[in-house]
């Protein structure tokens, strides 16, 4: 059997190897009809290369301006933030200045500054004005009684002052609230007593020449004027603390000083009619005098009366001027 398998595979081997091949029956590739143009199908791959590209770049180019569009709304959330927080608006009353007014900013907490979370600053004004004639009828109502005397008050006078604030405890709740403060005062300020009499009144004054009392008696009226007048320049140093109220509503105190010179005394006097100069208390004769400042026996009245005043006074006239004030103020 396996003859014949390999006689079979020979012969047909052999059938194959000598048949002839007809070459009508392998056909030639058709070729097409028409050429395809290589120029379109290179200008279609062409064109569509770029346009991930394009794509591409139109995605940075918008990131690249909603970044900057972020970046600059912050920037300017930030600079109207720091343009109010922090800032300050108060008003109080001061027991030597008056009324006070003040514009202050306390820098904003900050995590990783140690200065910036303890200073503050302030400018401030204190003025008579809006009290003065208040003050001055309330005395003219209620004189002030000494030596059998009427006396009433005058007070006037304006401080600026330009402050810098330290809060030694930074933000911490309750003792946070609590500065140090210095800075620089300068303005002017007047206190003093007018003694008025009138007609056959008398009145003593000590002189300073003989140490005895002169005694006077008006005829008409005389007012006679004593002033400590202050001028207010120069260094401030003082303490105070705010306490809140609600939201940012606070309640202030300020106590401090202002060193600056010693205050002076001014006497003055006016009137109408004359002084007569009594001989003795009950002024029973005498010497009349106008009521004139360029006379030579009022001018000793005068400086009698400023010498009275300076050795009564000369405990208080110090080189220092004290500033206390309460009031209130808002901090946004």
């Amino acid at each position: 059997m396996y003859k014949k398998f390999l006689n079979s595979f020979i012969i047909t081997t052999t059938v194959l190897i000598n048949t002839p091949i007809r070459a009508q029956e392998i056909k030639p590739m058709e070729k097409p009809t028409k050429k395809a143009n290589p120029i379109n199908v290179q200008y279609s791959d062409t064109l569509a290369k770029p346009t991930p590209i394009n794509v591409s770049y139109s995605n940075k180019s918008d990131k690249s301006n909603n970044t900057e569009t972020e970046t600059a709304s912050q920037s300017q959330n930030e600079k109207s933030s720091f343009s109010l927080k922090g800032l300050q608006i108060g008003a109080g009353i001061g027991a030597l200045g008056g009324a006070n007014f003040q514009l202050g900013y306390r820098i904003p907490y900050s995590s990783d500054n140690f200065f910036k979370n303890r200073l503050g600053f302030r400018v401030e004004y204190n003025t008579w004005n809006p009290l003065k004639s208040t003050v001055e009828d309330y005395f003219e109502k209620h004189p002030i009684d000494l030596d059998d005397n009427e006396f009433t008050a005058i007070l006037d006078g304006h401080q600026f002052g330009a402050l810098i604030d330290f809060y030694p405890f930074s933000y911490t709740p309750v003792l946070g609230n609590f500065r140090l403060s210095a800075g620089y005062y300068t303005g002017d300020f007047s206190v003093g007593a007018s003694l008025t009499k009138s007609q056959e009144e008398i009145f003593s004054m000590q002189s300073q020449t003989s140490y005895e009392d002169i005694f006077y008696k008006v005829n008409g009226t005389a007012t006679l004027t004593a002033t400590l007048d202050y001028d207010v320049k120069g260094p401030y140093a003082g303490l105070g603390f705010d306490i809140g109220l609600l939201f940012g509503l606070k309640m202030y105190f300020d106590a401090g000083v202002v060193f600056t010179d010693k205050p002076n005394i001014a006497t003055d006097i006016a009137g109408t009619g004359t002084l007569t100069i009594c001989n003795d208390e009950t002024c029973s004769s005498g010497t009349d005098i106008a009521i004139d400042t360029n006379n030579e026996e009022i001018q000793k009245l005068l400086n009698d009366t400023k010498k009275q005043y300076e050795d009564e006074l000369d405990e208080i006239r110090k080189g220092y001027f004290p500033i206390i004030k309460l009031g209130f103020l808002y901090r946004f």
